[in-house]
């Protein structure tokens, strides 16, 4: 941040590379690495965005919970993503964290939802690659390419 001389705070601006304004990776909220990287990835290797690609699918309807007379609902599970095969069958639960986060700090929640959901693969990722869980047992966690 700066201090212009009648006080006001300005924000850092991202860097300019001729005509296009880059902004850091690390600046980046989830939903912006959401949209910027983890997406693009998938639909790059040929997952059909309106067939078999779910966002911020709800996981469950959140517990009920009473305390006296009052009656709340706990917090709604959503995972980022749910990759389907063949348009019904959970196939893959994709978990976004920002940039700011290891690859894999998704991976326990992709393999809760996996779980929930009974689909065999769990992936994490923060932008900058991705981790598979095979919940099948086939396959060791590891780094992988996209989904």
């Amino acid at each position: 941040m700066a201090r212009h001389s009648h006080g006001a705070i300005a924000l850092r601006p991202a860097r300019v590379r001729s005509s296009r304004v880059v902004f850091e990776k690390k600046e980046l909220s989830e939903a912006d690495i959401r949209s910027k990287y983890i997406l693009p990835a998938i639909l790059k290797v040929g997952w059909d965005l309106h067939q078999q690609i779910r966002e911020e699918l709800p996981i469950n309807a959140g517990a009920v919970i009473v305390r006296g007379r009052k009656v709340e609902r706990d917090t709604i599970l959503k995972a980022d993503y749910v990759l389907f095969w063949k348009g019904e069958h959970p196939l893959a639960v994709v978990e976004a964290k920002d940039n700011n986060h290891p690859i894999g700090a998704g991976m326990e929640q992709a393999l809760t939802y996996a779980k929930h959901l009974d689909a065999p693969f769990a992936f994490s990722s923060n932008g900058d690659g991705f981790v598979l869980h095979d919940r099948t047992g086939q396959e060791a966690p590891r780094r992988a390419g996209v989904p």
